[in-house]
């Protein structure tokens, strides 16, 4: 059973609706959702048993087991909190918005389901303040159930736009009221903290999955949403575990560079990726990561060093300045690569490059770094032979389009 019906088409610049889906309210929600009207379960371990048995991990890009994380939660203090986050800090991904503008109701059974799993005093809604379109369309679903009789309360926290307000621990720190910014070390399954009420930060895909098995069984579990980037425009489409790639991109020609995962993941290339099935426990024994479920095949016009350089210099600029291999390290290494990037940058230069890169992971607060690293060296490794033209000052593409969505940049330009 799947969410969407269709593929969801955003533009590449903004949230807003776009093409692609109508909006289900209330009243057409509960006539294709049957137990949404019945959140409370009777049996919460045979719920549990349930989600252990679907597999069902967290879509947020860790991929953390669902029912360990609630299990942690039941066992907390009174007084817990459920969070949906909705801050989609990643500018390829565009879930969460075709989630909250299109069903907003299956993410809301999911808050409830968890809510009361986990006996949690208040609901909370983690946004960015510049997804109007969003906004909007929680306020109608808020709306919709007062007028059904079954009305919800929950908090909307909205915040500034930046990559790192959507790490797990920087939710939790916000909705506390403290400094919205990655904390370190903490327990995966309590990151909240052992002897504190839980607050139970979940991507909103999860929840919406959480509720999708709690109404159609384990199988439910088994779709995932990709953000598939196109020049022009981002795609959200539902796909299978059972799927390859070439069966969820059917549009993908030729063997084009792909962004696999999303900014803090890799470059790949589409032989590599074409077989592989949409299936995170799959990808990760196979060393690789579903991640936050971003794809994008590298159009024949744009340069991967030069979209390199665009995505490190972003991810630089989005530090939470909190330990120099981050806000230090990250603004160094994103000054060298673009001055590969422009041609002027020698032999030694790209070894004192290659030194900064391997000083930077695992040496930071979070895993920020650490992505952003990731995806240079993979560009790096799968791309020498365009590293090299750089060094040589001639780029194969003259004049490389933009591709990859910067915020405040325009890839039609």
């Amino acid at each position: 059973m799947k969410i969407f019906n269709g593929d969801i088409v955003y533009s590449a610049e903004n949230h807003e609706l776009s093409l692609g889906g109508t909006r289900v309210t209330y009243a057409e929600h509960i006539k294709t959702h049957p137990k949404s009207i019945a959140m409370v379960e009777s049996d919460n371990e045979k719920f549990l048993t349930l989600l252990d048995e679907s597999g069902l991990t967290g879509h947020g890009g860790a991929h953390f087991p669902v029912a360990r994380k609630l299990r942690a939660a039941m066992q907390s203090p009174p007084g817990g909190k459920v969070v949906a986050n909705a801050a989609e800090g990643e500018p390829g991904s565009v879930k969460d918005a075709a989630l909250w503008q299109y069903v907003p109701h299956t993410v809301l059974d999911g808050m409830l389901l968890v809510a009361h799993l986990i006996k949690a005093e208040r609901l909370v809604i983690w946004v960015h303040d510049e997804e109007r379109a969003t906004l909007r369309s929680i306020a109608d679903a808020i709306a919709e159930r007062e007028s059904a009789g079954n009305p919800i309360k929950l908090d909307i926290l909205r915040m500034p736009v930046r990559y790192t307000s959507g790490e797990n621990s920087a939710v939790i720190a916000g909705v506390r009221g403290e400094a919205i910014a990655p904390r370190y070390g903490l327990d995966k399954a309590r990151p909240w903290g052992v002897g504190n009420p839980a607050i139970l930060s979940h991507n909103s895909e999860t929840l919406a999955r959480i509720a999708m098995v709690h109404n159609f069984g384990r199988e439910a579990a088994r779709q995932h949403l990709l953000s598939i980037l196109a020049q022009d425009r981002r795609i959200v489409r539902e796909v299978s575990s059972s799927e390859t790639y070439q069966q969820a991109m059917p549009e993908v020609k030729g063997n084009p560079a792909i962004l696999f995962g999303g900014y803090g993941a890799s470059w790949l290339s589409w032989e590599t990726v074409k077989h592989l099935r949409a299936d995170p426990l799959m990808l990760r024994a196979a060393g690789l990561s579903f991640g936050a479920g971003i794809v994008g095949a590298l159009p024949v016009d744009a340069c991967v060093i030069e979209e390199t350089g665009r995505v490190l210099t972003w991810m630089a600029s989005q530090s939470a300045r909190q330990c120099g291999p981050c806000f230090q390290g990250l603004a160094d290494v994103s000054d060298r690569w673009n001055l590969l990037v422009r041609g002027g940058m020698n032999q030694e230069g790209y070894s004192i490059l290659l030194e900064r890169i391997g000083l930077i992971p695992g040496r930071g607060g979070c895993a920020h770094p650490d992505g952003v690293i990731r995806l240079v060296r993979s560009a790096i490794t799968l791309f020498g032979d365009e590293v090299d033209a750089h060094l040589n000052g001639s780029c194969t593409l003259l004049e490389s389009i933009p591709f990859l969505p910067i915020p405040g940049v325009s890839v039609m330009s």
